[in-house]
């Protein structure tokens, strides 16, 4: 994991840890998406927002929740692995993960630790179109089929 652009620490307490996956290197077309999680990280540092919340949270101090930072990202192919064992690890620890992105191909490694873990998962996809592929130009991993 790198941990250099971390908002705050994660402690061993944390019912919720934020977790940045840099990858692109499945992408069919432009490259970038990998950038998201340290653009995240920066506009959340930024200033312009305040860390409290309406029920009088302090989200900046709340040890509830923490940054666990980036996994570390190769363009091999056992970055998939690394996301499956990195998100099986916090939910078999009990853990949510609110994870920042890269391309949709981290979606099937995460559901695969889900599955790992034993544990049921919401997910909020926003896209323009389904991701449906069984694969894509000869990728099973891209990002048009993680579903």
């Amino acid at each position: 994991m790198r941990s250099e652009d971390a908002l705050r620490p994660c402690e061993a307490g944390s019912s919720v840890v934020l977790l940045g996956i840099p990858l692109d290197h499945n992408s069919s077309h432009l490259r970038g998406p990998r950038l998201a999680p340290h653009a995240i990280r920066r506009f959340l540092r930024a200033g312009s927002m305040d860390w409290s919340s309406e029920e009088g949270v302090d989200l900046e101090s709340d040890s509830r929740w923490g940054d666990a930072g980036d996994v570390v990202i190769e363009g091999s192919p056992g970055d998939m692995a690394r996301i499956e064992a990195v998100a099986s690890d916090y939910w078999g620890n009990g853990q949510r993960l609110l994870v920042l992105d890269g391309d949709h191909s981290i979606t099937a490694p995460l559901l695969r630790g889900a599955r790992a873990a034993h544990r049921s998962i919401t997910i909020v996809h926003f896209d323009a179109h389904p991701d449906l592929y069984p694969e894509f130009q000869g990728n099973r991993d891209s990002h048009a089929s993680p579903f």
